[in-house]
């Protein structure tokens, strides 16, 4: 009894290189696309967070505008008529005065909070009215 060795490869069986490198491809495109995806999302939770701190300052500013000292014989400086600014962690709050007309005891206040991102300029902006009490 005589044994041959088979020496065609089976083909049926495994994969080949070339298909493994185009798998490897795939993978490398889907790994690539999900990075952007991060660095866009972590771009934009930056661009947020700016934001939301310029917001609370704004708010914070008008709150101390509203609660400063005005009355017939004194007003706070910060509610005198005229252009203001103040800056804090690169954000900064600049609000204009406009005193009332006539009888009329009231202070229009328009606020812009101004910060750069990015090499770019943002603005948040207020604008209140505060009568005298």
């Amino acid at each position: 009894m005589s044994y041959t060795k088979n020496t065609q490869p089976d083909n049926s069986a495994g994969f080949t290189l070339i298909e493994l490198m185009v798998a490897m491809v795939i993978f490398a495109v889907g790994l690539l696309a999900m990075g952007s995806v991060q660095l866009q999302a972590m771009g934009s939770n930056r661009a947020a967070q700016c934001m939301t701190e310029a917001t609370t300052l704004s708010s914070d500013r008008i709150e101390a505008l509203m609660t400063a000292n005005w009355t017939d014989s004194a007003t706070d400086n910060a509610l005198t008529a005229g252009t203001h600014t103040s800056t804090r962690n690169g954000y900064t709050a600049t609000w204009t005065v406009v005193d009332g007309t006539g009888d009329v005891k009231k202070k229009t206040i328009t606020l812009g909070v101004t910060w750069q991102e990015g090499g770019k300029s943002h603005q948040v902006n207020q604008v209140v009215v505060r009568s005298m009490k």
